[in-house]
């Protein structure tokens, strides 16, 4: 949400806490196949599902939705994002009273396996200027 209102860009998203409402939800905020669904409160790509269909959908809303999380925290609630195709960075950054400075960029490595993605290795981005539009991406989300 931060993103899209700095800069217009961003996942849509829905959120639901059963798989019948993870369909609904999904209609509601206007989105398509295909879209990620993975739990609220996880990460590491837990419960991550690439979904192409509503029956991919309840399925990922019922392995996640009840369980425990790596976190080990219930997981009470599903997200639904669209599913961008392409590069993901990892952008680490420090700011001081207004000034952002780049620590490191790093690229990931995404692998779509049927109905989960798995990030695998990253590499570390030695040429900041070869990314120019990413570092300014990361300036303006956080402007």
């Amino acid at each position: 949400a931060a993103v899209e209102k700095h800069c217009g860009a961003g996942a849509r998203q829905a959120q639901a806490t059963s798989a019948e409402g993870a369909v609904g939800a999904m209609t509601e905020q206007g989105l398509a196949y295909p879209v990620i669904a993975k739990p609220a409160n996880s990460g590491a790509s837990d419960g991550l599902f690439l979904c192409r269909d509503d029956a991919d959908l309840c399925l990922a809303a019922r392995a996640n939705l009840g369980q425990q999380s790596v976190f080990q925290q219930q997981k009470k609630a599903l997200v639904i994002q669209e599913f961008f195709e392409g590069e993901q960075f990892v952008v680490n950054t420090v700011s001081l009273h207004g000034r952002h400075t780049i620590q490191d960029i790093w690229l990931a490595e995404k692998i779509a396996e049927g109905r989960e993605i798995f990030y695998g290795h990253q590499a570390l981005v030695s040429d900041l200027s070869a990314y120019s539009d990413v570092v300014e991406f990361a300036f303006t989300v956080l402007d």
